[in-house]
């Protein structure tokens, strides 16, 4: 697990193997539902993009729910590949 610090004093920790594609962001904490999410702005754009879904590979308008069983499946197979 590696340490990706965000605005407002918080981090968020990630998996080693999303760190160096997560660092080409910098990255912001923002209070939602009583919650902090890490979070990005598209460039040239206001979109935000959201740490979690960039992990899972989720695309804007996507609504798929994704489990950490899934996330598990893709990395073993990437790493037999």
């Amino acid at each position: 697990m590696k340490k990706i610090e965000l605005t407002q004093g918080k981090h968020a920790l990630v998996d080693d193997a999303d760190y160096d594609h997560l660092m080409q962001w910098k990255w912001s904490a923002a209070m939602m539902a009583h919650n902090h999410r890490a979070t990005r702005q598209r460039e040239n754009s206001n979109e935000t993009i959201y740490m979690h879904r960039e992990i899972m590979g989720l695309k804007k308008g996507n609504t798929r729910q994704f489990s950490l069983l899934q996330r598990a499946s893709q990395s073993e197979q990437a790493g037999a590949s």
